[in-house]
């Protein structure tokens, strides 16, 4: 399995924390997010309650090379850009909603709020945000989740 990317996230929800000296500082939310050694196929729907939503999707080189990355609304994304200096990962990045309207266009279409699908032959992990006025969420997607127990949950009364 490919170790996991690790990032800062600098937005509105990182936290404000209080220091020794009574003083808020601003404390970025680190994040882990495992890429699959498995061909993940991922589906989420975007919250159309946001102005603007993107994808940030990240790929691992698999067997000596980056495979496709696929995204319904768009075919095989481009312009890839190298994480680090190694060469082990790529990144690039998808607006599906700009202005609470159609994001960006394609050869293969248009990218829009909805459900979106996307697919590779190769490990990839992807994060969806959207934000707007003083709000937004991220919520990965593409990790090849999977059951962890089988004991069912305890309901508490």
């Amino acid at each position: 399995m490919a170790p996991p990317v690790e990032g800062v996230q600098q937005g509105s929800n990182a936290a404000w924390t209080p220091s020794r000296e009574g003083v808020r500082r601003w404390t970025p939310r680190r994040w882990r997010c495992p890429i699959s050694p498995r061909s993940p196929v991922s589906s989420w729907s975007t919250d159309p309650a946001y102005k603007e939503t993107s994808l940030t999707i990240i790929r691992a080189k698999s067997g000596g090379s980056f495979k496709d990355v696929w995204l319904e609304c768009a075919g095989n994304l481009t312009d890839w850009k190298p994480v680090g200096t190694r060469g082990d990962y790529e990144f690039t990045r998808v607006d599906l909603v700009r202005n609470f309207g159609p994001g960006q266009v394609f050869d293969a279409g248009v990218c829009q709020k909805g459900l979106q699908r996307m697919k590779s032959d190769g490990p990839f992990t992807a994060t969806l945000w959207g934000w707007s006025h003083a709000t937004s969420y991220a919520y990965p997607s593409g990790q090849a989740q999977r059951k962890l127990v089988d004991t069912p949950l305890v309901f508490v009364h």
